[in-house]
């Protein structure tokens, strides 16, 4: 069974990571596919460290959203094909934290 990688945008492209921290080694195998960075997005790439609090409002919802919605209709097709999807997020992040993610309203 083939597997499709899910990645967060910043594992491939460390220039949309905030500006303090250091790029991941990750160098995943085909096929996969990168989706859009919400938080440069939306925020902007001179954006500060945020929480899940501080970003959990109706807009960035919405936005997110936006940005996903064609990944999830290809992901779809993947998985009713029989393919095995995983994902892979970025530990702490607000936005694509998997298991783990911050949160409060002081900091980020």
């Amino acid at each position: 069974m083939t597997t499709i990688t899910v990645v967060a945008h910043c594992l491939l492209d460390p220039e949309t990571r905030l500006a303090d921290l250091r790029p991941i080694d990750f160098r995943p195998e085909p096929p996969l596919i990168q989706l859009l960075c919400p938080e440069a997005g939306h925020l902007g790439l001179d954006r500060w460290a945020v929480t899940k609090n501080q970003i959990d409002i109706p807009s960035y919802r919405r936005y997110c959203r936006e940005i996903f919605l064609h990944h999830a209709d290809l992901i779809e097709q993947f998985s009713k094909k029989g393919y095995e999807i995983e994902v892979v997020g970025v530990e702490g992040s607000p936005s694509c934290g998997i298991n783990s993610t911050t949160s409060g309203y002081t900091g980020g």
